[in-house]
């Protein structure tokens, strides 16, 4: 038997952790590997409906130069946008990959799942963009929100499970 297949795209700037993010069973920091291009991580996940193989796709450095082609969103059932809470920058340039994602699923993907991602939220004090500005434009563009630390095994299971 086949388990069925999640695919999901994780896009954001190259400082963002995307790979944390992915990460599974408490890898440290050491365990794991730079990544070039594009790649993606496999893990099993028990939901609901039974047992689902959730394929996350992740990005460096490529994004730098917006190269990132349509097969590579191809067959995405949701998308993750992620930014930092304490860098500026990567929340302004969230315009870039959603406009890169949306002229996709305007290509026959309109059911695919889409989730911003704001992350770092575990200190307020260096905290640059608020909550509610995060949540805002969420709502502006049509995607689901979620806050957190990428780190977070928990909650990253759960956006997981949410997925799928």
């Amino acid at each position: 038997k086949i388990d069925p297949l999640c695919k999901v795209v994780i896009l954001g700037k190259s400082d963002t952790p995307k790979v944390l993010f992915t990460a599974t069973q408490k890898l440290n920091d050491k365990m794991i590997r730079p990544i070039i291009g594009a790649d993606f991580i496999v893990r099993k996940l028990e939901t609901d409906f039974g047992l689902i193989t959730l394929q996350m796709w992740i990005t460096a450095s490529i994004e730098k130069f917006m190269s990132l082609s349509k097969a590579f969103y191809r067959g995405a059932d949701a998308f993750i946008v992620m930014y930092n809470v304490d860098e500026p920058e990567s929340f302004e340039g969230l315009n870039e990959f959603i406009a890169d994602s949306d002229i996709t699923l305007q290509e026959g993907y309109e059911n695919t799942l889409k989730i911003l991602y704001a992350n770092k939220c575990t200190d307020d004090k260096a905290r640059k963009i608020s909550a509610e500005a995060g949540m805002k434009f969420a709502d502006s563009i049509g995607y689901d929100y979620f806050e957190g630390f990428a780190k977070d095994e928990y909650l990253n299971l759960t956006v997981s499970q949410y997925i799928c």
